[in-house]
């Protein structure tokens, strides 16, 4: 799942800064959420692409904590943007993906 946000990421033009895995509770038992904290740059369309390319994830999420800071006085200036993105999973799932990513957390 990581990738796949990364990737998009790439795909729409922004930088990512830096990113932060932390798991957090879920109100269902069998699902798991976790949080990733990301900062990114890049100009206002880029950002707007990359975040509507986070609303098609396939996996259920929320965003929260969305920052935007203006960087210049150019025509379209970047962007710094820093927001956490709730991804949710039946445990199963995130096992696996942990597993495909080398445990890492």
């Amino acid at each position: 799942m990581l990738s796949e946000i990364l990737g998009e990421a790439s795909r729409s033009g922004v930088t990512v800064r830096s990113f932060t895995r932390s798991p957090t509770t879920a109100p269902v038992p069998e699902v798991r959420a976790v949080n990733l904290a990301l900062s990114l740059e890049g100009p206002f369309p880029e950002t707007y692409a990359y975040l509507r390319r986070l609303e098609g994830l396939s996996r259920f999420s929320s965003l929260s904590g969305l920052n935007l800071s203006v960087q210049g006085q150019d025509v379209n200036p970047i962007l710094s943007t820093s927001l956490t993105l709730t991804l949710y999973m039946l445990a199963k799932d995130l096992e696996a993906t942990q597993a495909q990513e080398g445990g890492t957390r």
